[in-house]
């Protein structure tokens, strides 16, 4: 079960992984289009495809289920059906970094045919494939890099914790381009724009993710009677999950104005039961939130 936002568009399945396009990626083409042009926009773009699209075939290779996939100006988000302990964190780490390895491959293998046949376009494509491989393992978010960094957090941190230590590096990281820019300004009379949307672009990153967070999700629904009470007209949603999604999953799938009751269905609709938002919180507390929701249809 996938999160929507209301700056996510949804594109399309990919057998069962939804995906998504942050709708900052739309400036963010555009911004790219005036830096470098046209031509080599054109150039990096199939790059890029090819990246992203390595992730989401790594994790068929590892048998690791993907329920969602989004599409960001500086990389890609994938959102797991899967707990992140010891026996699975090599299996997202190296899900992560199937796409830069990926890269690397096709900057040894276009180099060596540019060697060999002197040939500009294919010098171009090794390196447009060499240089998104290096900038997306560095360790910020939703860099690869970042991402390898959160799933090892995550085995020893809550989600809350993990992404705090995110948004401080991706700060920090922010802070060293921003000073870049004005290095540059001061020595060589230069303005890197580019460097200043990219800091934003990595603070922006985290803070959605931080929102779209679970613990955000759990606080939302703790408060919700407050908020509701205040309210003249209350809405009431019935929302259906599959029994294998994450009681986290179902918990941010959950709207902060209704009062939300969830069936637990099969891949052919069969209801097994239903569940409210706060039989819901109870299964987090016991079962943790990486658990199916089937398993909170035992405490009824």
């Amino acid at each position: 079960m996938s999160i929507l936002t209301v700056k996510s568009i949804y594109i399309g399945h990919i057998r069962s992984t939804g995906i998504y396009i942050d709708i900052m990626l739309i400036p963010a083409l555009a911004a790219a289009y005036f830096t470098v042009g046209m031509e080599f926009a054109l150039l990096v773009l199939p790059v890029f495809a090819i990246h992203e699209l390595a992730h989401i075939f790594a994790a068929y290779l590892f048998d690791c289920k993907i329920s969602s996939f989004t599409l960001m100006p500086i990389g890609g988000t994938i959102q797991a059906n899967s707990n992140i302990n010891s026996t699975k964190v090599y299996q997202m780490c190296a899900i992560y970094a199937f796409a830069p390895m990926t890269n690397l491959t096709l900057f040894a293998l276009f180099y060596a045919l540019g060697i060999k046949d002197s040939s500009l376009i294919f010098m171009q494509i090794a390196y447009a494939n060499g240089i998104l491989a290096l900038f997306s393992l560095i360790p910020v978010y939703p860099l690869d890099g970042g991402s390898i960094l959160k799933t090892l957090l995550a085995v020893k941190l809550d989600e809350r914790k993990t992404l705090s230590v995110l948004l401080t590096v991706n700060i920090v990281v922010s802070i060293l381009l921003i000073f870049a820019v004005i290095y540059c300004f001061i020595c060589f009379a230069q303005i890197l724009w580019q460097f200043i949307v990219i800091a934003f672009l990595f603070v922006y990153s985290t803070f959605k993710e931080k929102s779209n967070s679970v613990s955000s999700s759990i606080s939302n629904i703790i408060n919700k009677d407050t908020y509701l009470g205040a309210q003249s007209v209350i809405r009431s949603n019935k929302l259906y999950v599959l029994k294998n999604a994450t009681i986290g999953c179902a918990i941010k799938s959950g709207q902060h104005n209704a009062f939300n009751t969830y069936a637990v269905i099969d891949d052919k609709f069969n209801i097994y039961g239903e569940l409210t938002e706060k039989q819901l919180l109870e299964a987090a507390i016991i079962y943790g939130i990486n658990a199916p929701v089937s398993k909170a249809l035992k405490l009824n």
